[in-house]
C-alpha cells in the first residue's frame, strides 16, 4: 500500500484548490497560473514566468489521464476547455454539459439553475487531477527532468530542479485578526501563502436581503450600545420569512425555530437592560469568524453570494462560538448532530425549500 503522509494530502488540497480557483469565470481560456498557492508556495523550479508555464504544462498534460471518460469531460467543461460553453461561469458551463447529456437540472434556493451530478463529477475530476499533478511533482525532482517541460517554448530551462524541503504549517504573509483557518494546511519549502485565496473569500457577497437583517440587527445593538454577539446574528438569520436556517431547525427537530427565536428574544432583552454585557463597539463583517466561516464554505461550494443557510453553517462549524455550544447543550448531542445533518444536507440538494432572499 503506497504511503501517503499529511504533507502530500495538503499539497494536493491546494492544487485542488488551485482548480476551483482557476476555474472561475473564463475558466483556462483566461489562466491566472501566476496567482496560484503552488506558485506561490515556490515548489516549482525556475523563475516566475517558468512556474506560470510549467504549472499549466502539468495541468494540461494530465488531464487527459483522469478517469472515467464522464468525470474527465465534466472536469475539462468546468476549466473551460471545451468549445460552445461560455465564459461567464463554471455552473452555467457544467449546467449546460447537463442537459445535453440528459439529466435533470434542479434550482437552489437562490433561483439558478444547476446540474449537481455533474458539478460533483468535476469535483472528482479536481480530485484526480490535483493527484496526479502532485506525483508528476514528485517524479520531476527525483528524476530532475524539469527541463523537458520547458523545451521547444521561448522560456529558457530552469538552471537546476527544485528540491524536497521539510513541510512546514502554513504561514500568512502578515497577521490578520480576519483569517483564523480552524485546520491551517502545510506545504513544502517555503510554505504556502493564502493570502490570494483569502482575497477570494472575503470577496463573496453577503445576500442583499441577508445582509440587510443582519444591518437592522446591528443597529438595533447600536442604539441599544450593546456589544453585537452571535445570539443577535442567529436571530436575525431567523427570523428572515421563509427563511431556510427556520427550515433546518424545524426539521431537525418541530417547533425548534420559533422556540429559539423566543430565547433569543429573551437573551437580548436581558443585554439591554444589563449594563455589565457590554457597550457597543464598531465592526467589520468579515472581522466576525462565523461569517468568515461561512465564506469559506461559500467558497468551497463555488457559490456567488453567502445565504443565511452559508451563516448558519459558519456558526455550527466555529468551534469556539458560545451560541454553538449553548444548542449543542440545549439540544442534547443527538439533536444537535441531527441538525448539522440536516443544514449539511440542505447545502447539498439542488431543490431546497426556497428562500425568499434576491
Amino acid at each position: 500500500m503506497e504511503h501517503r503522509s499529511s504533507g502530500d494530502a495538503e499539497i494536493e488540497q491546494v492544487i485542488y484548490d488551485d482548480l476551483i480557483a482557476l476555474a472561475y469565470h473564463a475558466g483556462l481560456k483566461n489562466p491566472r497560473f501566476g496567482t496560484t498557492r503552488l506558485i506561490q508556495a515556490g515548489l516549482l523550479p525556475g523563475d516566475h514566468k517558468q512556474q506560470v508555464l510549467i504549472y499549466s504544462k502539468l495541468v494540461l498534460n494530465n488531464i487527459e489521464n483522469v478517469e472515467p471518460q464522464e468525470v474527465r469531460e465534466s472536469l475539462c467543461v468546468k476549466l473551460n476547455l471545451r468549445d460552445g460553453y461560455p465564459d461567464s461561469g463554471s455552473q452555467e458551463r457544467l449546467r449546460l454539459l447537463g442537459e445535453r447529456w440528459g439529466r435533470a437540472v434542479g434550482r437552489n434556493a437562490n433561483g439558478r439553475r444547476r446540474s449537481k451530478r455533474t458539478e460533483d463529477q468535476a469535483r472528482e475530476g479536481q480530485r484526480s487531477l490535483a493527484s496526479l499533478v502532485h506525483k508528476e511533482i514528485i517524479w520531476r525532482n527525483k528524476k530532475e527532468t524539469w527541463n523537458e517541460l520547458l523545451q521547444g517554448t521561448t522560456i529558457e530551462p530552469a538552471s537546476e530542479p527544485v528540491q524536497s524541503s521539510p513541510v512546514r504549517k502554513l504561514q500568512t504573509s502578515a497577521p490578520t485578526a480576519t483569517y483564523r483557518p480552524e485546520t491551517p494546511r502545510v506545504g513544502v519549502g517555503v510554505g504556502i501563502d493564502p493570502l490570494p485565496r483569502r482575497e477570494a473569500v472575503i470577496a463573496i457577497p453577503i445576500a442583499p436581503a441577508v445582509l440587510a437583517a443582519l444591518e437592522m440587527a446591528r443597529a438595533a445593538c447600536m442604539a441599544a450600545n450593546r456589544k453585537f454577539v452571535t445570539p443577535h446574528l442567529l436571530l436575525a438569520l431567523l427570523d428572515i420569512p421563509n427563511s431556510r436556517v427556520s427550515h433546518c431547525f424545524d426539521q431537525a427537530k418541530p417547533g425548534l425555530a420559533r422556540k429559539w427565536q423566543g430565547f433569543l428574544r429573551e437573551y437580548q432583552n436581558w443585554a439591554v437592560s444589563n449594563e455589565e454585557f457590554g457597550a457597543y463597539r464598531g465592526f467589520d463583517w468579515d472581522g466576525r469568524r462565523e461569517v468568515l466561516r461561512a465564506k469559506e464554505i461559500a467558497w468551497e461550494d463555488e457559490m456567488v453570494e453567502v445565504d443565511e443557510l452559508y451563516l448558519l453553517l459558519g456558526i455550527l462549524d466555529n468551534q469556539r462560538s458560545k451560541t454553538r455550544r449553548e444548542l449543542a447543550e440545549y439540544l442534547g448531542m443527538e439533536d444537535f448532530e441531527n441538525l448539522c445533518r440536516v443544514s449539511e444536507r440542505m447545502r447539498e440538494a439542488d431543490d431546497t425549500p426556497g428562500s425568499t432572499l434576491g
